[in-house]
């Protein structure tokens, strides 16, 4: 099994997924969540191969609330769009992400608030560059859902020590 396709399973049939096809220990498996999937093997790959990203959406208030009341034929439609767009990033889309809401915003004395920020939902991508990774969200369905959406994209930086 190769870790593209233990990625696209859901987080537990991934690891034992990878477990089972490099004969992995538990702790080498949970080790493995933590750095990407990668077997032991793999992590010996050049750090300059691939870097990972995190994409996050934001659209107003406003537009998740239309987006709520679609009909599932409407949802369907869209989501065509997001499918082609997975398609064509193939391999260097690591997770397809999910839809968030109910941001808080938590400070250090313990105190909460809702978030001010607009995240309306997330992805992962690998790319060589953060050049890389914007050239696959330039033509994203997200930016062509409302002049008033828009992406952010973070790169993923290794852990000090790593």
């Amino acid at each position: 099994m190769t870790t593209s396709e233990c990625l696209r399973r859901p987080f537990g049939g991934g690891c034992l997924a990878l477990r089972r096809a490099n004969s992995l220990s538990v702790a080498n498996c949970l080790q493995s969540v933590y750095t990407g999937f990668r077997t032991p093997q793999e992590n010996t790959f050049p750090k300059s191969a691939m870097k990972k990203f995190i994409v996050l959406y934001h659209a107003p208030k406003s537009m998740m609330k239309q987006a709520s009341k679609a009909t599932p034929e409407e949802v369907q439609k869209s989501m065509e769009g997001w499918m082609k767009w997975a398609a064509k990033c193939g391999d260097q889309l690591v997770d397809m992400g999910a839809p968030l809401s109910g941001g808080q915003h938590l400070a250090p004395g313990g105190t909460s608030k809702n978030s001010r920020k607009s995240v309306t939902g997330y992805s992962v991508l690998q790319a060589k560059s953060m050049a890389g990774a914007k050239r696959l969200l330039k033509t994203h369905p997200h930016l062509k859902w409302d002049a008033s959406c828009s992406i952010e994209v973070h790169e993923v930086m290794p852990m000090p020590g790593s």
